[in-house]
């Protein structure tokens, strides 16, 4: 058998349901305290009555009674940080104090903030323009080694005066070039 009387900790515990319940509870009126008006000791035979008498079941739209704690789903994923955080500490956002509310909000802004200031410093940088920023390097490299071949071809034709053998060099030369941009191009 239950006891008479509960602090606020305990009947939370009895009833299955959050603190910040209980307070909502009793600023309802819905509570019943001690004969003797204190606000903390909380007849139970009294107040389970009342909560039965004024508290619809299907208050939240999974069926819950208002105040029972929320089990967070494996598999369900939440839509932002603030839900993770609120579904880890056990509690609903429609039993939170303004306070608890207001923390989870300021420390969502917060994470923003730091998202933006991280972006504007460029220590986070969009994949795209990375993306577009290699891709113009690559196009500077390949231009570079391609132009190597026109580049030699005047030491060359002054070192070697056969044809021939400016030929064989220049290609041996334009083959290694080729080989190498064909083996960076290609998707491994």
């Amino acid at each position: 058998m239950p006891k008479k009387y509960m602090n606020q900790t305990e009947y939370a515990k009895h009833r299955g349901i959050t603190r910040q319940a209980i307070i909502k509870y009793k600023k309802q009126g819905i509570l019943k305290v001690k004969s003797d008006g204190n606000p903390w000791i909380i007849d139970v035979e009294e107040s389970d009555k009342s909560i039965s008498e004024n508290i619809a079941a299907d208050h939240h739209a999974d069926g819950r009674p208002p105040g029972v704690k929320k089990e967070p789903v494996e598999n369900e994923k939440p839509v932002s940080e603030i839900e993770l955080t609120i579904i880890e500490a056990g509690l609903d956002a429609e039993d939170l104090t303004f306070n608890e509310a207001r923390t989870f909000h300021e420390k969502y802004k917060a994470a923003l903030a730091k998202i933006k200031y991280e972006e504007r410093c460029k220590q986070l940088i969009p994949a795209e323009k990375i993306e577009a920023e290699w891709i113009k390097i690559c196009v500077s490299i390949r231009t570079k080694v391609l132009g190597i071949k026109s580049s030699i071809t005047p030491l060359v034709n002054e070192y070697f005066d056969d044809e021939e053998s400016r030929y064989n060099i220049l290609n041996a030369v334009d083959r290694v070039i080729c080989d190498a941009l064909n083996e960076i191009a290609v998707d491994k």
